[in-house]
């Protein structure tokens, strides 16, 4: 994903079927929590 910064880490997403992405959390080089988001509603049509 580009967001017009470089940085260097790794990212964690929870992903549930028939829903998508449901958690994402973003973690710097040194292991530290940087970001975190989550699904807090879900309507399905």
């Amino acid at each position: 994903m580009k967001m017009g910064f470089k940085s260097t880490g790794t990212s964690k997403q929870w992903i549930a079927k028939e829903v998508g992405m449901v958690k994402q959390e973003e973690y710097n080089k040194k292991g530290k929590l940087m970001s975190s988001s989550q699904l807090t509603a879900f309507h399905k049509n």
